[in-house]
């Protein structure tokens, strides 16, 4: 039977308005089975008229909503806690101004089934709207400082390749119970 995945998308302020439609738009397209995810949109500091704003634009999203915003770590580690208490097998952090392929949520648990010493996988990441890549992973510069592997690369690019990296981004990563 195939992993439960929780797939987590955080929200705040006018973002849900903004890009909520499309990234759910991708969500539901997903060839993963249905009965096996779990949509959880958090609500960060949810007012009433956001909590309908997302309840329109997600309409088949479970929406977790905080009493105040809690950052992007708290409020995915506010999801991250419930999907856990439920049985989730592998929570994946999606942020809301991504679009995704109807493969995308299938490959990744491939490749997590497939790399059991794995246990945080970032899916690549390309510039909205281009073949140019946003992130491969990411990695710590020597002075320090976290950058984006292959940025602005051409999708394909020799580097393009699965690896490890030094740190996963947060914009789309699974995370194994």
């Amino acid at each position: 039977m195939p992993p439960r995945v929780a797939v987590i998308v955080l929200v705040c302020d006018d973002y849900a308005e903004r890009y909520l439609a499309d990234c759910y738009a991708g969500l539901s397209r997903q060839t993963y089975p249905a009965a096996r995810v779990r949509l959880l949109v958090v609500n960060n500091g949810g007012t009433t008229a956001s909590r309908q704003v997302v309840a329109r634009l997600a309409p088949g999203a479970e929406q977790l909503v905080t009493a105040r915003n809690l950052g992007w770590a708290g409020g995915n580690n506010a999801a991250i806690r419930q999907a856990l208490a439920e049985g989730a097998d592998y929570c994946v952090l999606l942020n809301v101004d991504t679009t995704v392929e109807p493969e995308w949520l299938g490959r990744l648990v491939e490749a997590a089934a497939a790399h059991p010493e794995l246990h945080i996988l970032q899916s690549t990441l390309l510039l909205h709207g281009t073949d140019r890549l946003n992130s491969r992973g990411n990695r710590i510069h020597y002075l320090g400082y976290g950058f984006c592997e292959g940025y602005g690369e051409p999708e394909g690019s020799a580097g393009d390749r699965p690896g490890p990296v030094a740190f996963a981004s947060g914009a789309a990563m699974l995370v194994k119970r």
